[in-house]
């Protein structure tokens, strides 16, 4: 659990594919933030450098937020999602 989340977080174009496929497996439809960040922190391991869970933090959240497109958060700003 630990390895993969530092793999995952790691840069690089095939790191990143990996994390959004990673992602992308899980169907956060109708959960709550909080009850989808557990059910990934169940498991992953964040214990990387901050950068890499930086990382698997705004993959996590576009794939909440394309879950939940009515979830009601505003923007605060730019996408802090890395260009491929």
């Amino acid at each position: 659990k630990d390895k993969a989340a530092a793999w995952m977080g790691e840069e690089g174009p095939v790191r990143q594919r990996t994390l959004q496929a990673y992602m992308e497996l899980y169907d956060f439809q109708d959960h709550s933030i909080l009850a989808a960040l557990r059910s990934v922190c169940g498991r992953l391991v964040l214990r990387a450098e901050t950068q890499q869970v930086d990382r698997i933090l705004v993959a996590f959240s576009k794939r909440w937020c394309d879950c939940n497109p009515r979830h009601g958060f505003k923007a605060t700003g730019p996408t802090l999602v890395p260009a491929s």
